[in-house]
């Protein structure tokens, strides 16, 4: 039995194809994986951290999710497939379980906390020049103190703005008391 060129070419289409299809693999896996970082960067950045507000009580409810379930299932098994008070207490305290672990996942968003609050914007008195301060400092606490990479720019800006706003402004009829204590101040330097 001789190997003739159409079955080495046959061959080779087949190793060729098999290459194509284990290199598509590979491009999807790769696709996949970075669609689910970029899904994931995105849940972190959106969610801002932790996305349980009360783990305690997550474990606490996961404990009694289990609990309840094996309180239906002995009671179930008890009766020989028979709903009896077992099996329908065992599954009232899945149920409660479950409720707590849904009321520590709740999130509260910052917005909906400042607007409950009444939070006053923050003034520039003219007369002064002090800020006055919101009425509610502990909802202060609750507000992320992390700048999103877009609003970098505006951060800067904001703070070039307070900066030159703190600078010493010298008011026309006091620039000659200004001159005088110039002269002084340099006639102090020269004299040790």
């Amino acid at each position: 039995m001789s190997i003739g060129p159409s079955e080495l070419l046959f061959v080779a289409v087949i190793v060729l194809v098999l290459i194509f299809i284990s290199r598509g693999q590979k491009a999807r896996k790769m696709r996949k994986q970075e669609e689910a970082e970029r899904a994931e960067a995105l849940r972190s950045a959106r969610t801002g951290g932790t996305a349980i507000r009360y783990p305690e009580l997550q474990l606490l409810g996961i404990v009694v999710m289990v609990a309840g379930l094996a309180l239906a299932g002995i009671g179930y098994l008890m009766t020989r497939g028979v709903l009896d008070f077992y099996s329908v207490a065992g599954i009232a305290v899945l149920a409660l379980g479950l409720s707590f672990v849904i009321m520590a996942r709740q999130k509260v968003s910052p917005v909906a906390a400042n607007q409950k609050s009444g939070v006053q914007t923050v003034r520039q008195t003219a007369t002064s020049g002090k800020q006055s301060l919101p009425k509610s400092a502990a909802n202060a606490a609750s507000i992320d103190p992390k700048i999103k990479p877009e609003d970098m720019a505006d951060f800067k800006r904001f703070m070039a703005l307070k900066a030159g706003a703190a600078a010493p402004t010298i008011k026309p009829e006091d620039s000659a008391d200004y001159q005088r204590y110039l002269a002084l101040k340099a006639k102090a330097a020269e004299k040790p």
